[in-house]
């Protein structure tokens, strides 16, 4: 650095009036004017460097307060970002496969129909009652039957008919609230869940619990509301019920 005392500015108009144009030759005129533009670079030079030893300083403070905070080196941190960056790449590496896992789930179950609450006996034939009360025709070579374990408390397992046709399991599905009143009136059937669908399935049935539990009639399971239904002149009696994967007032 050059200090501001080592070098003394020089003003050559004043030098020009204290000699004689002749004394001072055009050479050193241009020489002096040269040495003072050099001094204010210099000088100009100097308050550069201050300031960037300035900026340096606060950054390095900045860091240390960084590393401070993350309890990390920069090394290490490099390291973190590296060990984020591959985690960020296998979580949706994982998520893909679910995905996928999803997917062909749904393929293998979309013909399928679960059957609760049907006590073990010669399967066929309680099967084939029950397509009679819902009115559905479906021929032996159309559907599979298997059952799921008994549970621990030694309910029988549900009984699961597999058809050969998407159409057909509608039918059956659409025709279920048949059972209710004839001898399968404990009977109940469903769709063949995936395993996040039986997640969403039971969250929508501990919603329809509560909301049932909040109707301002009835008792008990019995509880009922009373709403204006679209196209209806006078007010209905409702509960509420799951119906295409949501939560719906069902009419009494």
């Amino acid at each position: 650095m050059v200090d501001d005392g080592d070098i003394e500015l020089v003003d050559i108009d004043t030098i020009l009036d204290k000699q004689t144009v002749g004394t001072v030759s055009g050479i050193v005129k241009d020489i002096l004017k040269y040495v003072q533009t050099l001094v204010h670079h210099v000088r100009r030079l100097d308050e550069e460097v201050e300031t960037l030893k300035g900026d340096k300083k606060k950054l390095e403070e900045k860091i240390v307060g960084l590393e401070n905070n993350n309890g990390t080196s920069g090394t290490t941190a490099s390291e973190d970002l590296w060990s984020q960056l591959k985690h960020s790449k296998e979580a949706r590496s994982d998520k893909t496969g679910i995905i996928s896992k999803e997917k062909a789930s749904v393929q293998k179950k979309e013909k399928n129909v679960m059957v609760f609450g049907l006590e073990k006996s010669d399967d066929e034939a309680s099967v084939k009652e029950i397509f009679e009360v819902l009115q559905v025709t479906v021929a032996v070579d159309d559907r599979k039957l298997f059952r799921f374990k008994d549970s621990e408390e030694g309910k029988p397992g549900p009984l699961v008919v597999e058809f050969k046709e998407v159409e057909t399991k509608r039918s059956v599905l659409k025709a279920a609230m048949k059972l209710r009143g004839s001898k399968f009136d404990k009977v109940y059937l469903n769709r063949d869940l995936t395993e996040s669908e039986m997640v969403r399935d039971r969250e929508l049935r501990r919603q329809r619990n509560i909301a049932n539990a909040k109707l301002e009639y009835g008792t008990g399971n019995m509880r009922y509301g009373k709403y204006k239904f679209g196209g209806d002149d006078d007010v209905s009696n409702f509960y509420w019920g799951i119906r295409g994967g949501d939560l719906r007032r069902i009419k009494k």
